[in-house]
């Protein structure tokens, strides 16, 4: 169970059987198993009603896998083809914690393509020695600062958009 829990979450559909069959083979006779939270599949499906979504069984998987590997994690990925439900996901999660945990959450989303790594992380001025935040750093210091109640919220900083190589390496270096 605790294997499949961790690495079915990080698995794109295309390797589930593959994963099955190694399981399969180190553990005799053991299976995925699908994750359960009544108390939260309770309000997941009156936030998807709200909505009007029609959650599917293998959509509901995903968004409690995401929900477990954002508990593990500070930086989570979600990949998938256009319109395959991730940002939908990301904003059910975000009314289920809510709900379920009774704290505000704040999604802050930004299209990392459209601006350069400086604009994105900041830059510091060789001349001056003068740090100049860039849009994600900016952000990151306001929820810091908790001037508006921040610290009493959860914070999801969301890229949106293309995975970039040097941006993703970049965030992966601040996380």
């Amino acid at each position: 169970k605790g294997a499949s829990q961790n690495v079915v979450p990080k698995l794109i559909s295309d390797d589930l059987p593959i994963f099955n069959e190694i399981l399969g083979e180190i553990f005799p006779g053991a299976q995925v198993v699908e994750m359960e939270n009544e108390g939260i599949i309770d309000i997941l499906q009156e936030a998807c009603k709200i909505r009007h979504f029609v959650p599917g069984n293998k959509w509901v998987q995903k968004v409690l896998q995401l929900k477990q590997v954002m508990e593990m994690r500070h930086g989570v990925m979600l990949v998938g083809p256009v319109g395959s439900g991730k940002s939908s996901a990301l904003s059910i999660l975000r009314t289920v914690l809510e709900k379920s945990d009774d704290v505000k959450g704040d999604m802050y989303i930004i299209d990392a393509k459209a601006m350069d790594k400086d604009a994105l992380y900041g830059i510091l001025d060789g001349t001056t020695m003068e740090w100049t935040d860039g849009v994600f750093t900016n952000i990151l210091r306001k929820i810091i600062e908790g001037a508006r109640g921040e610290k009493d919220r959860f914070h999801w900083i969301v890229f949106d958009g293309d995975v970039d190589p040097e941006w993703a390496e970049n965030l992966n270096s601040v996380l």
